[in-house]
């Protein structure tokens, strides 16, 4: 699968920043990761701790009639009607003095973005009054008729209340309508993300970004055909989300020109779910969907005047992949999904496997005509499995049509306990008791002893992938759709101790040096985290985000060994994966001339570690010692008898240090383009007898 190079996140340390500006074309590193790190988003609504978009009306799931809270759902003007105002409230069903209204943000924990020097901006169309209402709201300046600041001060009350937006509408031929929520600094910016999300997104894999961002909980996909009692929506072509609907926060999710303008910001490849087709929809109007939505990938979609500077939705950028997946864990009995395919394999008489083999071919076979010609090349097609049972891994791919391809396969892997674990720490438990609840080292033992049950699972889809011929001789990628920590706390008594081990160091050592590793040995090639950025309180959920909220942070570029800053989940995504045994190693040789001190020594810059650089200044008699980098080794005798063992043209002077013992510690991103690049480093002293006296050259190349 495709990788994009681009600039790796900056690293702290001047003398790795000289490094990562060295000549040596990325493309020509040699080297690469021995697995690549994707990551599944969380989910993008009012309750998300990750703040996706510069306009926080896009993380409205739904407009209601309002009294200081949500009431009954507001009768919307129909979707794709075309009328003033589709898809927003219809005026002409609110009485006076009523009002229309979503909530926007809730359950912060004090992460919601502070505007208090500068304000949140709402602007709306049409004839009504819109207001910011809850207990941040601090006030308001300049309002106009279609705009209004507002001071939002999130150090009011506990940091977990509601702040809302709730509009009046008092003429049926002029909606409000086009309502945004700017945040602090956004509204003529011409962005569409908040800019602190794209930075954290991007720190993944030592600055890279993620390899690729598999967008379940973006495109919603378990929601649909959940029955309508249930809370689901009738999936229809008229309802289906653009990059014009009201809000990106919905059951519907995101539409996918959002979801390729992040990937084409960060550079990252999309693994794009589509969802099944439900009873709601013909087939005639369900291919129209999928080809739709593929052609909205390939090509965007015109701007929308006004929004974002002018600018047109792009295309997912050439040099990047599309993955298509249909649906998701389709094997699931939790999810609709399965059971509308049980009951179509009924309708029709025929095996649940070989139903559900067509909908994947449908979906195949609709992508391969829109991503053909030059496009093809970019198009790759996944087959997702469950780890429990490879056989149904092996049942689908026997039930494709003979010649097709698969790019890519495989199950989700989680470290979490089995059932027999929960039995035994519920026996004798009770409404306000659980004697034999476990310990967070009790749940960390557990996870752990999932490795050896999942590894020869994960071995024997290895053997799937490894037996499947492609038309072009090629074999399918393993790849995990998800990966992570499900400790299965939700409503259990063991929940508090779930949530005191999100933050535990020994997380870490438990995935860096053992899950990981398994995955390298078994074959894995990408492993799709889950998921970015969830509450790791959340009473209903069991596999928690990497990160917390959008204040979490850490110290980067994350380097061995590990310094715990609670979030170790974050740390390791953001380490990113280990080099290939391919990777040349790191070296560290030192350099020497005649009349110069022999005092320097430094470690090899192995990626994704420290390295050590130490003067002994005692032999000299000098105070300080300055650390110079370049790009160019040298060998200049000057007028003192010593020599200048690098060019300082271009040179990085670090930082100077003093003695007896000057020491520099310099995190190295672990970033594969960075191997092979060579710096030499020598060592200037000061303070001593008059002049400059010179050391060594330590001569140093980037690798493993």
């Amino acid at each position: 699968m495709a990788r994009r190079t681009r600039a790796p996140f900056s690293a702290l340390a001047a003398l790795v920043v000289l490094a990562l500006h060295a000549p040596l074309a990325r493309s020509q590193a040699p080297c690469q990761s021995a697995l690549e790190y994707g990551m599944n988003p969380s989910f993008q609504t009012w309750s998300s701790r990750a703040i996706v978009f510069a306009d926080a009306f896009q993380r409205v799931r739904a407009m209601s009639y309002w009294n200081n809270g949500p009431l009954s759902a507001a009768p919307l003007l129909a979707p794709g009607s075309g009328v003033i105002g589709a898809g927003w409230p219809d005026p002409a069903q609110l009485a006076p003095g009523q009002r229309y209204g979503a909530m926007l943000f809730g359950s912060m924990e004090g992460t919601l973005p502070d505007g208090r020097e500068k304000p949140y901006v709402v602007t709306w169309s049409g004839a009504g009054h819109v207001r910011l209402e809850g207990p941040y709201v601090a006030g308001e300046q300049q309002r106009g008729a279609s705009r209004v600041e507002v001071l939002v001060d999130p150090t009011i009350g506990n940091g977990n209340a509601l702040l809302s937006v709730s509009w009046t509408a008092t003429d049926p031929g002029d909606p409000v309508r086009d309502v945004h929520v700017w945040l602090p600094g956004m509204e003529r910016s011409g962005r569409i993300f908040w800019p602190p999300f794209v930075a954290k997104v991007r720190a993944l894999n030592a600055g890279r970004g993620p390899h690729t961002w598999r967008t379940l909980d973006w495109t919603r996909v378990n929601e649909y055909g959940r029955p309508l009692a249930r809370g689901g929506f009738v999936f229809d072509l008229a309802g289906v989300i653009g990059t014009r609907s009201p809000s990106q926060g919905t059951l519907r999710g995101v539409a996918p020109e959002y979801q390729v303008a992040l990937c084409n910001a960060l550079g990252a490849n999309l693994h794009f779910q589509l969802p099944h087709r439900a009873s709601d929809m013909s087939v005639g109007d369900y291919v129209h969907f999928l080809g739709d939505q593929l052609r909205r990938v390939r090509d965007g979609s015109p701007a929308i005047p006004g929004l974002f500077g002018g600018r047109a939705f792009a295309g997912l950028d050439p040099a990047l992949t599309l993955t298509v997946e249909l649906s998701n864990e389709i094997w699931n009995s939790l999810f609709p999904v399965n059971a509308w395919m049980n009951s179509e394999a009924v309708r029709k008489g025929i095996p649940f496997v070989l139903q559900v083999a067509g909908e994947i071919q449908l979906l195949f076979d609709t992508a391969e005509s829109v991503f053909a010609g030059p496009h093809a090349p970019r198009l790759c097609k996944y087959v997702g499995g469950f780890v429990g049972d490879p056989g149904y891994t092996q049942r689908l791919l026997a039930n494709l049509r003979p010649g097709t391809h698969v790019h890519a396969l495989g199950p989700a892997l989680y470290l979490g306990p089995r059932k027999p674990d929960m039995d035994a720490w519920l026996a004798g438990s009770s409404a306000g008791a659980c004697p034999n609840c476990p310990s967070p080292s009790q749940l960390l033992d557990a996870a752990g002893a999932t490795l050896d049950r999942l590894r020869p699972l994960l071995a024997q889809h290895a053997t799937l992938a490894q037996g499947w011929l492609n038309p072009d001789g090629s074999n399918p990628a393993l790849e995990l759709y998800e990966a992570g920590l499900n400790l299965k706390s939700a409503g259990r008594p063991w929940a508090a101790a779930a949530r005191a081990l999100q933050s535990d160091a020994r997380l870490f050592e438990l995935f860096s040096a053992r899950f990981v590793p398994m995955l390298v040995e078994e074959g894995v090639e990408l492993v799709n985290w889950y998921s970015f950025m969830s509450d790791q309180d959340a009473p209903t959920v069991d596999a928690f985000g990497f990160w917390n909220d959008m204040d979490q942070s850490l110290t980067l570029p994350i380097h061995l060994p590990y310094s715990d800053e609670g979030a170790p989940k974050a740390a390791l995504v953001c380490l990113g994966p280990p080099l290939a045994n391919a990777c040349p190693r790191a070296t560290a040789q030192a350099r020497h001339a005649p009349a110069n001190y022999a005092c320097f020594t430094a470690t090899p810059p192995v990626l994704g570690t420290t390295l050590h650089a130490r003067v002994d200044l005692t032999s000299s008699g000098d105070v300080v010692a300055i650390l110079i980098a370049s790009l160019v080794p040298t060998s200049v005798l000057l007028p003192s008898g010593q020599t200048l063992l690098l060019e300082l043209d271009g040179a990085t002077f670090l930082p100077p240090r003093s003695g007896p013992l000057a020491t520099w510690e310099l995190g190295v991103p672990n970033d594969p383009s960075l191997v092979g690049i060579q710096l030499t480093t020598q060592a200037f002293l000061l303070g001593g007898r008059p002049g400059i006296n010179l050391t060594n050259a330590m001569d140093l190349t980037f690798g493993r």
